[in-house]
């Protein structure tokens, strides 16, 4: 059978964080995107002609393949690494979760706290599930998923962030969590990791 390389999303600890993968081969629908200097927003676009189509699904594919950052369809800004990979600039909060899996599990409510109390089952789900939407709403080409990083991966968007930088040592050890994005970014423009 065909083998297919993903990108994945990153998670933290009981929180997570997506990555986006291409999967050569697949064909895309109708699609187009806009950019500005530094994000694109991802549209769909209604084409009739079947020339239209294969040139919008390929705007769409280099889109993506590409190194500028792209907003998805929940808010989620996504940006490039190196490898190829797109990584969700903050963890997945509890209103994109919810937006997506329409649950709110996290002990420590607020929208722009990360998801937190859901096993690695239930963030497969949320990358399958939200990969189906945007796949459907022709926003996420064919050829890419959101998946978990793999350890290897989650290596890489940490590699410089020093234990001071890290999230657990904001406050020191505290029983809640914080909104995403109180920390600086690392060099790849990942924040709270």
């Amino acid at each position: 059978g065909e083998t297919t390389a993903k990108m994945a999303l990153p998670i933290l600890a009981t929180m997570f964080i997506l990555a986006v993968t291409p999967q050569p081969g697949l064909t895309v629908l109708a699609q187009a995107a806009t950019a500005s200097a530094t994000n694109v927003a991802v549209e769909v676009v209604v084409v009739e002609e079947v020339d239209e189509v294969a040139d919008e699904a390929a705007l769409l594919l280099e889109l993506f393949k590409s190194e500028v950052n792209i907003t998805n369809s929940i808010g989620m800004v996504m940006i490039h690494v190196p490898g190829g990979y797109r990584v969700a600039e903050f963890e997945t909060t509890q209103s994109q979760y919810q937006a997506v899996m329409a649950a709110a599990p996290s002990k420590f409510p607020g929208a722009k706290r990360p998801v937190e109390q859901v096993s690695w089952t239930e963030a497969q789900a949320f990358c399958h599930t939200l990969t189906q939407r945007e796949q459907e709403k022709g926003v996420l080409p064919k050829e890419f998923e959101y998946t978990l990083p793999t350890e290897k991966q989650w290596e890489s968007y940490v590699a410089d962030a020093p234990i001071s930088q890290a999230i657990v040592s904001y406050i020191g050890d505290r029983p809640w969590t914080e909104n995403v994005g109180l920390l600086s970014p690392n060099k790849l423009g990942l924040y709270d990791v």
